[in-house]
């Protein structure tokens, strides 16, 4: 056999494998999986909107409340107790997910952050050490929080998980 009936035959083997409609399975559930690796986990959480969801974090808090507002960045939880803001590089696990769709937008945290100070309630916030106050101000990297005792601390969002606030404090988002 020449070179050129092997390249010949190589490629009939080719069409006759995607031919076979084992191939043809084999070839969807990869375009499938391969198709899943770009699926944000924001873009889950879109089809989850409007409903309870129970996210727990990485410092192991669990916080459950109906998923209200979505960002690329951080998500609201909306609870009859309080109301969380999360960061989504603080969120361990989260659930149940919704059908993923676009549709979370690219809002920075300082907006849901200074939404938060201008309301002006008391806040708990989830830095991997728990910090209570108010909101004072919001900075480009970090917040001002007065304490009850009036000590102003400034802490980085680039530490924050969550914050704990009132109910109605974040509306929707």
């Amino acid at each position: 056999m020449t070179e050129g009936d092997e390249r010949w035959e190589r490629l009939f083997d080719e069409l006759a494998r995607r031919e076979d409609p084992a191939w043809d399975e084999f070839e969807v559930a990869d375009l499938v999986r391969a198709e899943r690796v770009g699926i944000a986990l924001v873009e889950r959480l879109v089809g989850a909107l409007g409903r309870q969801v129970t996210v727990r974090t990485v410092t192991g808090a669990t916080l459950t409340g109906r998923l209200s507002a979505l960002a690329d960045a951080w998500l609201v939880l909306e609870g009859p107790v309080a109301d969380h803001l999360v960061i989504v590089a603080g969120v361990a696990a989260v659930g149940p997910l919704g059908a993923p769709r676009p549709g979370s937008r690219a809002i920075p945290i300082g907006v849901a952050l200074r939404r938060i100070a201008d309301h002006g309630a008391p806040v708990m916030l989830d830095c991997h050490t728990e910090v209570r106050g108010r909101l004072r101000a919001v900075g480009a990297d970090h917040v001002e929080v007065q304490s009850e005792n009036g000590q102003v601390l400034a802490v980085t969002t680039a530490a924050l998980v969550s914050i704990r606030c009132a109910p109605g404090t974040l509306g929707d988002g």
